[in-house]
């Protein structure tokens, strides 16, 4: 049994570290089968994209949405054009970068390009409002946010105080931006995704 409790964090920002229980309180985790042998450090992104890309090629399907398709190579373009835009308005691994947009295309996108820089992803359904939004900002605490410029009227209400980016999704807003890779490995117990279930008292966060 490979034991993962006491790898190194790679996050600079230990918020979501910080909120998990002790480790004694922890479920089993078991990593015996073959296919869970995992290095200590990883990307998911790049394991997603590049991974992929190394297998099948860069013209395979990924992505069949309203707004578009992607296939892994435009998809990796698009995620590393992106992640380049958080590294450049100070993305740190282990900062929180919420989501909120319709299930489209762009926002696979963004929540990929998010884990490409190591950064915690925090997806918002559409029908939340300000109360809502407000109530999920106090509890996850982001610095950034990603908001479609359709569900800007609640977001700007909020109390949020950090960086919002606004994306125009034109088909040159991806090129206003370097494609040059922004990795951010991150370790074997590290989160990648933050859950919250409004209403109750339920967080997950997901390793």
């Amino acid at each position: 049994m490979t034991d993962r409790s006491s790898e190194a964090s790679a996050h600079v920002d230990t918020f979501t570290a910080d909120r998990l229980p002790p480790s004694d309180q922890w479920p089993l985790f078991l990593w015996d089968l073959p296919e869970l042998q995992y290095p200590s450090r990883l990307n998911a992104s790049v394991e997603l994209l590049d991974r992929t890309i190394d297998r099948c090629g860069s013209d395979r399907p990924a992505i069949l949405a309203d707004d578009g398709t992607w296939t892994y190579g435009r998809l990796l373009n698009d995620v590393q054009a992106t992640a380049s835009l958080f590294r450049d308005v100070g993305v740190q691994p282990g900062n929180r970068v919420l989501l909120r947009g319709p299930n489209n295309g762009r926002l696979v996108v963004a929540w990929l390009a998010a884990l490409r820089v190591g950064a915690v992803v925090v997806t918002t359904i559409p029908l939340l409002r300000t109360g809502e939004l407000d109530a999920l900002v106090e509890i996850c605490e982001p610095q950034f946010a990603v908001v479609d410029h359709r569900y800007l009227d609640e977001w700007t209400s909020t109390r949020f105080n950090g960086t919002t980016i606004r994306p125009s999704w034109n088909p040159t807003w991806w090129t206003a931006f370097n494609t040059s890779p922004a990795k951010g490995k991150v370790g074997g117990r590290d989160a990648f995704v933050l859950a919250i279930e409004l209403g109750s008292p339920q967080t997950l966060i997901g390793e």
